[in-house]
């Protein structure tokens, strides 16, 4: 009599349980916001270089920007009735790599990672971060570089889709001798020379 209780009731709870989870499920599904709560990612335009652009120097600026989506910001209001925006979401860091790949493999060439200051709760923050660096000492030929930036809000690690530029960079070939210039040149005084000769000598006599 009590296994047959017991089996009884493990049945009940098996059953229940598996009821459950469909409600849960049918709820997430008619409200994904309500256990997947909606996130906007960050977004990231690079500014240079440009892609498919060509460089004559070893010594390429990589620029780009980092922009705060508007609805990692809330609005607080202080005692004296005024609002202010503070933000519940931070850009954490950003990652550049040349000649590497940066989206989670291991890369073999220079990458660096800078973090940002950027807290949470900030009073009125910055909708978005500007970043410059030199990329020196490229040797001539085709080069890439990946920009990557990583935020967080809501509890979530969020991402910028990495984004990959191709460039070249090539040494100035040096400027010609004027041959052809100092010729001229030297042809131009020689005819003066000669004639300011012949002209003194005509006075003489």
């Amino acid at each position: 009599m009590k296994k047959t209780a017991l089996a009884f009731a493990l049945i009940l709870a098996l059953f229940l349980s598996a009821v459950a989870v469909t409600q849960v499920v049918r709820l997430a599904d008619a409200n994904p916001d309500w256990i997947w709560p909606e996130v906007s990612f960050p977004t990231m335009q690079v500014t240079s270089p440009a892609e498919g652009q060509s460089y004559p120097s070893n010594d390429v600026w990589l620029k780009f920007t980092v922009n705060r989506p508007a609805d990692w910001l809330y609005i607080s209001s202080l005692d004296n009735g005024s609002e202010v925006y503070l933000s519940q979401g931070q850009i954490k860091f950003v990652i550049y790599s040349v000649d590497g790949i940066i989206d989670g493999v291991a890369d073999e060439h220079e990458s660096e990672k800078i973090y940002v200051d950027d807290p949470l709760n900030a009073v009125n923050p910055p909708s978005n971060f500007s970043f410059s660096f030199n990329l020196e000492g490229l040797q001539d030929g085709q080069h890439s570089v990946d920009v990557y930036a990583e935020g967080f809000v809501n509890g979530s690690g969020v991402g910028v889709d990495p984004e990959r530029i191709h460039f070249t960079v090539y040494t100035p070939e040096p400027e010609p001798f004027p041959t052809t210039l100092v010729v001229a040149s030297i042809v131009l005084i020689a005819v003066i020379s000669i004639g300011l000769l012949v002209y003194f000598k005509k006075r003489k006599r």
